[in-house]
């Protein structure tokens, strides 16, 4: 049920006025996570200790929260007639030597 028009709360919240109880969780979350950093990474690397693709995972999950997303982006090359007739990409990679196919396969 609506307010009655000229009542002080008719209006709601202004427009982009944030909601106070959604900041106050923002904050107390983030005020726990800046106190449990040094945990977080005790944590991550026991994690890495029997399961590495599930700590990459926990990393890939937590890195949407600081890293910029990034958007797709679809181009259209047109160049006619092109001297470039091949394109080759090679990526070298080397592993820890620590680790084997078999562990990351859990």
């Amino acid at each position: 049920m609506p307010f009655e028009q000229g009542h002080e709360h008719a209006t709601g919240r202004p427009k982009n006025a944030p909601n106070k109880k959604i900041e106050a969780i923002r904050t107390a979350f983030a005020d726990l996570v800046v106190g449990n950093l040094d945990n977080m990474q005790d944590w991550l690397n026991r994690a890495a200790e029997t399961q590495p693709v599930k700590a990459l995972q926990i990393m890939s999950d937590l890195a949407q929260y600081s890293l910029p997303k990034l958007k797709q982006v679809d181009s259209k090359l047109e160049m006619g007639d092109s001297l470039i007739q091949k394109i080759t990409i090679e990526v070298n990679a080397k592993r820890p030597e620590d680790t084997s196919d078999d562990s990351l396969s859990k």
